[in-house]
């Protein structure tokens, strides 16, 4: 064998043994053998910008057992939110990098209370679904196709999702003494004293708020424009007077502008 016959033969097994090499490792360090479905009720959430593992605990068919997401961001961009409470179905296995026998990790879980779901890793390959633009079927109300690529998201919570009557709506200034909103709250909710006068009512999906930037603390002023949506308040409009940011929840008719 003459020496470019020699070099194309060797070039072709390097080749070769390079896409088999890549091939081996686009599968996650995952122990797929472990893969099992789970279920029981939500004891404790542990999800927010600050937390490296967003992660919550399940009283399950197994005990207890802490449940392992996915980055936080990626669980506000697919709508998923859980809370103290639930009903959940989840498909997990066995953590590769702890010996903790009780930390498993997700790779789809539904929120049978809400109907709530995401998608978080391939089963077959165990790849993260965040990674290299790829996108879950999660999220949503009632488990609906949910995520920024297709541009349809339901808030959870009867005080997300509401058409509001505009010949009931009033505005109000004062300031917050209280707000509940996150991923591990189903309806987020502000309440101010405007005046003496207390006043608790429904913003929209978190998602939806983290996307427009919109943030608030106990203390801040505030003004909204809110009306009634069934027997409760839910806001077109909130604007706080001490940041600055003002967040547009609905249209002039009350319906919300996050559904398409």
């Amino acid at each position: 064998m003459n020496s470019r016959k020699l070099f194309a033969v060797t070039l072709a097994i390097l080749l070769t043994a390079t896409m088999a090499f890549g091939a081996t490792k686009k599968k996650a360090d995952y122990k797929l053998s472990t893969l099992r479905t789970i279920s029981g009720t939500v004891t404790a959430v542990s999800m927010d910008a600050g937390i490296q593992y967003p992660s919550f605990a399940l009283d399950s068919n197994e005990g207890a057992l802490t449940v392992h997401l996915g980055p936080y961001w990626y669980l506000v961009s697919e709508n998923f939110a859980v809370a103290v409470g639930d009903s959940v179905t989840a498909r997990v296995t066995s953590c590769p990098r702890t010996p903790v026998a009780t930390d498993v990790t997700a790779f789809s879980v539904t929120v049978d209370t809400t109907g709530v779901s995401i998608l978080l890793r391939d089963e077959a390959t165990g790849l993260p679904l965040w990674m290299n633009g790829q996108g879950g079927q999660g999220g949503g109300q009632g488990g609906g196709n949910g995520g920024p690529r297709n541009g349809h998201r339901n808030g959870g919570g009867i005080y997300n999702s509401c058409t509001l009557d505009p010949a009931t709506a009033v505005d109000i200034e004062g300031a917050v003494t209280d707000y509940a909103f996150g991923l591990g709250t189903h309806s987020n909710m502000l309440t101010v004293d405007a005046g003496g006068t207390p006043y608790s009512f429904g913003l929209g999906p978190y998602w939806f708020m983290v996307q427009n930037g919109f943030t608030v603390q106990v203390g801040d002023a505030v003004r909204a424009r809110i009306a009634l949506c069934s027997d409760h308040y839910a806001a077109f409009t909130v604007e706080n007077l001490t940041t600055g940011s003002t967040l547009v929840l609905r249209d002039a008719d009350g319906v919300p502008l996050w559904i398409d």
